[in-house]
């Protein structure tokens, strides 16, 4: 009777998971024919939870058992810093719709990723990797389809397409695609890999394929060194990396490789930067006297929006949270997103993820963050110290 009923329970668990991993799924697919519908898919943490809610007499959530799960200690690692980030911003006075907006926005992924945490703690999440995968294959088939088939029958667009940044087939999409290829080549999976491989090529988003590489680059290291140098076990090495990085960022757009970039390449860093740095160049005047908490989340778009410029998101993330949660807070974040790195997948994500943040606004997107979430708590259970039931 009680083996009975465990199956059950875990039935209609496992009912609610792929439920609304397909949900998900299906709300992406119908963004790619009318964009209003991308909105939908903010609603999946009120739906999970309210769902949860309605059957938490018949599906038994083990609290205790929850609290020792290192997915749980992991997503509400995150939700704790961001909600205390964001507090210091309400208390400094910055509340205006655009602050809330973006509390959600990031908010909602990791509250999403948790409650499915909550509602299966310790499975195995492969076929939910693998569903996510076909469905967001499927948007983007969808969202693409005619400039796909053009990249894939005049191939000669896609080289040109690496000078020149354009491709009709060009996706958002392709920033998952680059974490699905990281897991299904640590799979070891063949074929899936080189279909994420083709759709991270056909998306085209330079910054991910680039992101890619530099994972290849670091596993050959670990193999050439026979395992002596291990990203996973190099943690500060990676923060510091980081940092370097930041600081480049920092004397670029504030004019200090002008002179080197015409002399060496013959175009302005306006050029290369595709009309950005003039943008960089006003939020660094506007910006300029960093503010210890920052300036309040949101406040760059607030600003961009109020001086007319059409881009309006700063497609930098880590100069978004330096300027908008201040110094302390971004280097906690940094900090943040390592501290959970044991083995090569976790440190691979990882790794990826902060790449993204360099060039691109992927932490306000919803499903790019919550995929990451998700593979990331894929990847822990290859952690030798994560036990699996």
């Amino acid at each position: 009777m009680l083996t009975r009923l465990y199956h059950t329970t875990f039935t209609r668990k496992e009912l609610i998971y792929y439920g609304v991993l397909c949900l998900f799924g299906f709300f992406l697919f119908l963004a790619s024919f009318w964009e209003p519908f991308k909105y939908l898919k903010y609603g999946m943490p009120f739906l999970l939870f309210f769902i949860i809610l309605l059957e938490k007499n018949k599906i038994l959530i083990n609290i205790r058992e929850l609290k020792q799960n290192k997915r749980f200690h992991y997503l509400a690692s995150l939700l704790l810093f961001f909600l205390v980030a964001f507090a210091i911003n309400f208390i400094k006075g910055f509340s205006n719709p655009r602050f809330y907006a973006e509390v959600y926005f990031v908010v909602s992924p990791i509250l999403f990723a948790l409650l499915i945490v909550a509602l299966l703690p310790t499975t195995d999440l492969k076929k939910g990797v693998q569903l996510l995968f076909y469905t967001i294959t499927l948007s983007f088939l969808a969202e693409k389809f005619i400039p796909i088939i053009q990249a894939i029958t005049h191939p000669g667009q896609l080289i040109s397409a690496f000078l020149t940044s354009e491709l009709e087939s060009e996706s958002n999409y392709s920033f998952q695609f680059g974490m699905f290829l990281l897991v299904f080549m640590w799979d070891r999976n063949k074929l899936m890999s080189i279909l994420a491989a083709g759709l991270l090529l056909l998306s085209f988003k330079r910054i991910a394929i680039f992101a890619v590489v530099v994972i290849g680059v670091l596993y050959l290291v670990q193999k050439i060194s026979r395992n002596r140098f291990k990203p996973a076990e190099n943690k500060f090495l990676l923060f510091l990396s980081n940092i370097l990085v930041v600081t480049l960022l920092f004397l670029f757009f504030t004019g200090k490789f002008d002179s080197l970039i015409e002399e060496t390449f013959g175009v302005s860093s306006n050029f290369i930067t595709q009309g950005r740095y003039n943008v960089y160049q006003d939020i660094f005047a506007h910006f300029g006297q960093t503010e210890l908490l920052g300036f309040g989340l949101g406040s760059i778009n607030t600003f961009l929006s109020g001086a007319g410029y059409q881009l309006v998101n700063l497609h930098s993330d880590v100069l978004k949270v330096f300027f908008e949660l201040g110094p302390p807070i971004f280097i906690a974040w940094i900090i943040l997103y390592y501290s959970y790195v044991t083995n090569f997948l976790t440190a691979a994500l990882a790794i990826y993820m902060n790449i993204l943040f360099f060039t691109d606004n992927v932490f306000i997107y919803f499903d790019v963050l919550f995929i990451f979430y998700f593979l990331m708590l894929y990847s822990f259970q290859f952690d030798q110290k994560q036990v699996m039931r």
